[in-house]
């Protein structure tokens, strides 16, 4: 890809072709993926529930913590087993796996991927920084596959990556970025929360804080991740749904339909909200660092050009 033709490229192509790849992802990538990132989510909403509700939750605090740390690192070489398969997709090639590999790659993303639950949020805070660092992280993940344990190789190239493009980088993150999207129902939800300190003496309804809420969370979220909007929101219509269907068709009662409207503003839901839509708005950001991690790779070997030209063979063997 000449850098002319990068200049020239719309903003929405990447996200686009994010979308294309992740429907190509071949099902072991997925298998991967999901078997270390839904323990993760799963562990992070009960770890959440019972820290802010059990009794004696201070007890379980340190045992707990270490085990949500692990499930994280483990998280992470998923995902990034789910980027080395996007890569290997992309470069039509198939590279052997074995344990010691999986072990560096673990040791590879252990070292560097914690950092990013305290660089981010200041990055974020900070608006500009946050598209460059982001990327790193991402880059980080695509490029420490665990084909080598040399970090200072694998810093100079994620960071090389992540300052090239800001451009596209910017408009995909805006899209699809569940860092965004947590941010927006964060500042939402907080923005609640002060206003009913500030109103603690006034007589206003829980169904009016709901609402000031709805409104609060459709400004936020939808001008900060506009595609994470959308698809909370459905979710959420998804978590509404089946309670009220068990209940009308089975005559079970949960404790969503006893709560009614009271639960859509209980924080684990809104954790849940954001678990579900994490595990589907990640992989288009991994999809999106694969296909710009492949071609800055393809500037030094021809990557690009070889899969070209390859299937311009196929389709003319296929042709009649």
């Amino acid at each position: 890809m000449t850098a002319e033709w990068r200049k020239n490229e719309q903003p929405g192509a990447l996200a686009e072709e994010a979308l294309l790849l992740v429907r190509r992802a071949p099902a072991a990538a997925w298998a991967g993926y999901l078997a270390c990132s839904v323990p993760f989510v799963l562990a992070l909403l009960y770890f959440w529930t019972d820290m802010s509700r059990g009794a004696q939750a201070y007890e379980r605090c340190a045992p707990a913590a270490l085990g949500l740390a692990a499930l994280f690192i483990a998280m992470k070489t998923g995902q990034a087993y789910f980027t080395a398969l996007l890569l290997d997709t992309l470069a039509q090639r198939t590279r052997p796996w074995s344990l010691r590999r999986v072990l560096r790659m673990a040791a590879v993303q252990g070292a560097m991927q914690p950092w990013s639950l305290f660089v981010l949020p200041v990055a974020l805070l900070l608006l500009y920084p946050f598209v460059p660092v982001h990327g790193f992280f991402q880059a980080w993940t695509a490029f420490g596959d665990g084909e080598t344990a040399n970090l200072k190789q694998i810093r100079g190239r994620a960071w090389s990556l992540a300052m090239q493009d800001l451009r596209p980088q910017a408009f995909t993150l805006w899209l699809a970025s569940p860092w965004l999207l947590g941010a927006g129902m964060a500042a939402a939800f907080g923005t609640v929360r002060m206003m009913e300190l500030i109103a603690s003496g006034g007589a206003v309804h829980n169904a009016e804080w709901f609402g000031i809420g709805a409104v609060l969370f459709t400004l936020f979220a939808g001008l900060l991740s506009p595609l994470g909007f959308a698809l909370t929101v459905n979710i959420g219509i998804l978590f509404a749904t089946i309670p009220a269907l068990l209940r009308i068709f089975l005559g079970w009662e949960t404790l969503f339909s006893i709560s009614g409207f009271y639960a859509l503003t209980n924080t684990t839901f809104l954790a849940a909200l954001f678990g579900v839509a994490y595990l589907c708005m990640d992989p288009v950001m991994k999809a999106a660092y694969a296909l710009r991690a492949f071609r800055a790779e393809s500037r030094h070997n021809g990557r690009d050009i070889l899969v070209a030209i390859r299937d311009m063979r196929d389709a003319r063997e296929a042709a009649p």
